[in-house]
């Protein structure tokens, strides 16, 4: 026997090291199927981005938006986007260019709604300005909401009160309830 081992063993080693090879092999494909899925990587809260970048600029619309923000993070869909630190310009045919600026919002694709929230501002091109802490815009209608307390500050006045209700496509703006007005010395002077 100790001859035929002899006589035979780079065979036995060849045969142990095809064994020890193909036990390995075996696991690397298997593993390959086990490999995740590129959804399964963005599972938990989808795709995050810093300085993003996003524009709404369809010729045909009437009302033109870009959205900047320091972070977003999108849902797993792509439904829903998240966004801190933002600055957004609105352009409409019939009021004067409008930035607004805030600490966060969400924009809810499906629906064409963006929810501003945190210290929101606003300031139109003519000079107009407001605050508010919460503030919704609907793209399909133009219609910017709030039911939080709000000032606007003009040239000639500042007006206060809660909840407000602007239409940019068809040049509607009412302040809902509490309304307070101070007329600034300069509106007499004309």
């Amino acid at each position: 026997m100790r001859k035929i081992l002899k006589k035979h063993w780079p065979l036995v080693g060849i045969a142990a090291l095809i064994v020890v090879v193909a036990f390995y092999l075996l696991q690397a494909l298997q593993g390959l199927n086990n490999r995740p899925d590129i959804s399964d990587i963005f599972a938990g809260e989808g795709v995050k981005l810093k300085q993003i970048h996003f524009n709404q600029e369809d010729p045909d619309e009437k009302i033109q938006w870009v959205l900047d923000a320091k972070e977003a993070v999108f849902s797993k869909d792509g439904q829903q986007i998240s966004f801190t630190d933002f600055h957004l310009k609105l352009k409409a045919e019939k009021w004067p260019p409008m930035e607004l600026k805030g600490g966060r919002g969400d924009f809810d694709r499906a629906k064409g709604k963006l929810s501003l929230h945190q210290d929101v501002k606003g300031f139109a091109e003519n000079g107009y300005r407001f605050a508010t802490e919460q503030m919704t815009y609907y793209h399909g209608s133009g219609e910017l909401k709030t039911d939080e307390a709000v000032t606007i500050i003009g040239p000639f006045f500042t007006v206060k009160g809660k909840g407000l209700y602007c239409n940019l496509a068809d040049e509607t703006f009412v302040i809902k309830t509490n309304v307070t007005t101070t007329v600034n010395e300069e509106a007499f002077s004309l």
